[in-house]
Protein backbone atom coordinates (compact mmCIF):
# COMPACT_ATOMS: atom_id res chain seq x y z
CA UNK A 1 0.00 0.00 0.00
CA UNK A 2 2.88 2.23 0.63
CA UNK A 3 3.90 2.51 -3.34
CA UNK A 4 0.67 3.44 -3.77
CA UNK A 5 0.34 6.57 -2.08
CA UNK A 6 3.67 7.32 -3.34
CA UNK A 7 3.70 10.59 -5.24
CA UNK A 8 0.40 11.70 -3.16
CA UNK A 9 -1.90 10.51 -6.57
CA UNK A 10 -5.64 11.64 -6.66
CA UNK A 11 -6.83 8.71 -7.85
CA UNK A 12 -6.20 5.56 -5.32
CA UNK A 13 -7.82 1.82 -6.31
CA UNK A 14 -7.52 -0.96 -3.99
CA UNK A 15 -8.56 -4.44 -3.99
CA UNK A 16 -10.26 -6.28 -0.57
CA UNK A 17 -7.80 -4.13 1.62
CA UNK A 18 -8.54 -6.09 4.87
CA UNK A 19 -8.97 -9.34 3.69
CA UNK A 20 -6.88 -10.99 6.36
CA UNK A 21 -6.52 -8.48 8.97
CA UNK A 22 -7.42 -8.78 12.83
CA UNK A 23 -10.37 -6.26 13.52
CA UNK A 24 -7.80 -4.02 15.23
CA UNK A 25 -5.65 -3.87 11.75
CA UNK A 26 -9.12 -3.55 10.28
CA UNK A 27 -10.11 -0.39 12.10
CA UNK A 28 -6.54 0.82 11.67
CA UNK A 29 -7.50 0.64 7.29
CA UNK A 30 -10.40 2.44 8.27
CA UNK A 31 -9.18 5.49 9.36
CA UNK A 32 -6.52 5.40 6.70
CA UNK A 33 -8.51 4.96 3.69
CA UNK A 34 -11.14 8.01 5.72
CA UNK A 35 -7.69 10.65 6.10
CA UNK A 36 -6.63 9.47 2.48
CA UNK A 37 -10.69 10.54 0.85
CA UNK A 38 -10.28 13.61 2.04
CA UNK A 39 -8.09 15.12 -0.63
CA UNK A 40 -8.59 12.29 -2.80
CA UNK A 41 -10.71 9.41 -4.47
CA UNK A 42 -10.17 6.29 -3.33
CA UNK A 43 -12.09 3.31 -5.43
CA UNK A 44 -12.47 0.10 -3.27
CA UNK A 45 -12.75 -3.41 -4.97
CA UNK A 46 -14.60 -5.55 -2.75
CA UNK A 47 -17.00 -8.51 -1.69
CA UNK A 48 -17.06 -7.38 2.28
CA UNK A 49 -20.23 -5.97 2.77
CA UNK A 50 -19.04 -4.01 6.43
CA UNK A 51 -16.06 -2.56 4.61
CA UNK A 52 -18.14 -1.38 2.02
CA UNK A 53 -21.11 -0.42 4.13
CA UNK A 54 -18.00 2.39 6.71
CA UNK A 55 -15.68 3.06 4.27
CA UNK A 56 -17.90 4.04 0.83
CA UNK A 57 -20.42 7.32 0.47
CA UNK A 58 -21.65 4.99 -2.54
CA UNK A 59 -21.24 1.90 -4.19
CA UNK A 60 -21.21 0.65 -8.16
CA UNK A 61 -21.55 -2.91 -9.08
CA UNK A 62 -19.59 -3.50 -12.48
CA UNK A 63 -20.33 -7.20 -13.96
CA UNK A 64 -18.37 -7.63 -17.10
CA UNK A 65 -16.84 -4.01 -17.76
CA UNK A 66 -20.53 -2.92 -17.30
CA UNK A 67 -21.79 -0.29 -13.96
CA UNK A 68 -25.07 -2.01 -13.46
CA UNK A 69 -26.64 -0.90 -10.40
CA UNK A 70 -24.79 2.66 -7.96
CA UNK A 71 -26.53 3.10 -4.91
CA UNK A 72 -25.71 4.65 -1.66
CA UNK A 73 -24.89 1.47 1.19
CA UNK A 74 -27.55 1.85 3.35
CA UNK A 75 -30.66 2.07 0.25
CA UNK A 76 -28.70 -1.00 -1.61
CA UNK A 77 -28.97 -3.43 1.28
CA UNK A 78 -32.54 -2.23 2.11
CA UNK A 79 -33.71 -2.96 -1.84
CA UNK A 80 -32.39 -6.21 -0.59
CA UNK A 81 -34.91 -6.79 2.52
CA UNK A 82 -36.94 -9.43 2.39
CA UNK A 83 -34.85 -11.36 -1.03
CA UNK A 84 -31.78 -12.33 0.55
CA UNK A 85 -31.44 -14.30 3.31
CA UNK A 86 -28.55 -15.78 6.13
CA UNK A 87 -28.60 -19.13 7.72
CA UNK A 88 -27.77 -23.33 8.40
CA UNK A 89 -29.27 -25.99 6.32
CA UNK A 90 -28.53 -29.77 7.74
CA UNK A 91 -26.07 -31.16 5.08
CA UNK A 92 -28.64 -33.58 4.10
CA UNK A 93 -30.86 -31.50 3.37
CA UNK A 94 -28.49 -29.23 1.36
CA UNK A 95 -28.87 -30.46 -2.48
CA UNK A 96 -32.44 -30.41 -1.98
CA UNK A 97 -32.49 -26.76 -0.67
CA UNK A 98 -30.06 -25.53 -3.23
CA UNK A 99 -32.33 -27.00 -5.86
CA UNK A 100 -35.24 -25.01 -4.35
CA UNK A 101 -33.54 -21.91 -4.27
CA UNK A 102 -30.71 -19.42 -5.45
CA UNK A 103 -28.06 -20.74 -2.70
CA UNK A 104 -24.47 -18.62 -2.97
Amino acid sequence: MVRALAGNPKLIIVHEPTAGLDPEERLRVYRLFGELAEDRTVMLSNHIVEDVAVLCPSVAVICTGRVIAESIPTDAKTALTDSMFEGAVESTALADFEQRWGVT
